[in-house]
C-alpha cells in the first residue's frame, strides 16, 4: 500500500513532492496492518537527501537514482522532483568546497603554523610539569585539521585531508622531539653536569639523529593509540562531500 508521507505545499520543489514509500522499501516509513508508524516530513526527507547522496557518491546519474527511488515505493514524478532539487543542492556544495592551488597553499600554510604551535605548547607543558600527556596528540589532530579549513576558506577534499594527515603527524614529531631534548638535557645534567648539558640543544644534528634512532622508545604503545586518533580527527575535518565536481576554472584540484 502506497501512503504519502509529506503533503503539498506551495513554494518549493521539495516541499511539493508528494513522497510515499512502500512496505519493505529502504529504511523509509511503512505501514503496517493495525499499527502505523509515524515518520516526520523532517525525518522522511533527511532519509531521502541521504540515499541521494549516497547514490550521487557512487557514480550514478540522476535519472538511475529516480528510477531507485520510484523502485522503492516514491512516486515516479515526485522521486524525479526530488532527485533534481537534492542533485542541485548537493552539486553547488560541491564545488562551492572544491579545493583550488590558492586553497590548497592556505591550507598547507595553515596546518604547518597549527602544527607547530600545538606541538611547542604540548612540549611546554611537559616541561612544566615533568609529565607526558599522551591525549595531546589527539588535540594537536583536532586543531592542525580545524587549521587547515580555516585557512583554505571552508574548501574541503582529499588534498586538505593529506595535508592535514601530514601536518599533525609531523606536530607531533615537533613536540616528541622538544620532549626528548628536554629529558634528554635533564639527564646529562644529572650525569654530566651543567657544562655537557648545554650541548644538548634543539638544532643540534647530534641530538636529533640520536632522536629518530630512539624513535621507537620515544613513541610507546601508548601513544600509538592517540596518535592514530589524532590522524583519524585530522583525517576526518577536512573530508569534502565525495562529489566529483567538473573541472571549470584554472587552478581547481580536482
Amino acid at each position: 500500500m502506497r501512503r504519502r508521507l509529506f503533503p503539498a505545499t506551495k513554494g518549493t520543489t521539495t516541499g511539493s513532492s508528494l513522497v510515499t514509500a512502500t512496505e519493505g522499501g529502504s529504511g523509509m516509513a511503512t505501514e503496517r496492518a493495525g499499527a502505523p508508524q509515524k515518520v516526520s516530513e523532517k525525518d522522511v526527507a533527511q532519509k531521502i537527501f541521504q540515499f541521494v547522496l549516497h547514490q550521487m557518491r557512487s557514480g550514478a546519474d540522476k535519472q538511475a537514482i529516480a528510477a531507485k527511488l520510484a523502485e522503492m515505493g516514491v512516486d515516479p514524478v515526485d522521486s524525479r522532483q526530488v532527485v533534481e532539487t537534492v542533485h542541485a543542492e548537493v552539486m553547488k556544495a560541491a564545488e562551492a568546497q572544491q579545493v583550488t592551488s590558492t586553497s590548497m597553499i592556505s591550507g598547507i600554510l595553515g596546518g604547518g603554523i597549527a602544527a607547530v604551535v600545538a606541538g611547542f605548547l604540548w612540549a611546554l607543558i611537559v616541561r612544566f610539569t615533568d609529565y607526558e600527556i599522551g591525549f595531546m596528540a589527539w588535540g594537536l589532530g583536532l586543531l592542525v585539521g580545524a587549521a587547515v579549513v580555516v585557512f583554505a576558506g571552508g574548501r574541503r577534499g582529499r588534498a586538505l585531508q593529506m595535508v592535514a594527515v601530514l601536518a599533525s603527524i609531523g606536530g607531533i614529531l615537533v613536540a616528541k622531539y622538544f620532549i626528548f631534548v628536554h629529558f634528554l638535557s635533564q639527564a646529562v645534567l644529572q650525569q654530566y653536569g651543567a657544562e655537557q648539558a648545554a650541548s644538548v640543544t634543539l638544532f643540534s644534528t647530534r641530538i636529533l639523529g640520536f632522536f629518530f634512532k630512539a624513535i621507537t622508545t620515544v613513541l610507546s604503545g601508548y601513544d600509538a593509540i592517540w596518535v592514530i586518533l589524532a590522524v583519524l580527527t585530522a583525517w576526518r575535518l577536512p573530508q569534502g562531500l565525495g562529489i566529483r565536481v567538473p573541472k571549470r576554472e584554472r587552478g581547481m584540484i580536482v
